[in-house]
């Protein structure tokens, strides 16, 4: 026989873990944000003055087009994984 006092602590333990997910959610999404605005730049300047230097700058744009989708598809990954962690039932 349980009271009521036992039934709000199981409510409260369920809500919590839901709660501290979501900030997580939104620091994924502004770290994944600022690496698909800061690496493919970073690169392609990199790559245009110290690894293809004198080259025509295609080379340097194929390289930050290259690290644009690397981002993209760790951001694709991160998202999988964690949906398949949140679907998996929770064992005690």
């Amino acid at each position: 026989m349980t009271s009521e006092s036992d039934k709000e602590t199981v409510v409260e333990k369920e809500v919590v873990p839901q709660q501290q997910g979501v900030p997580d959610v939104f620091l994924k999404l502004f770290l994944f944000t600022l690496a698909m605005i800061t690496l493919p730049l970073l690169s392609y300047y990199v790559s245009l003055h110290y690894v293809f230097p004198g080259y025509n700058p295609t080379y340097a744009g194929g390289t930050a087009a290259l690290v644009a989708n690397v981002v993209l598809f760790a951001y694709v990954f991160e998202a999988f994984r964690e949906d398949q962690q949140s679907s998996r039932p929770k064992t005690e």
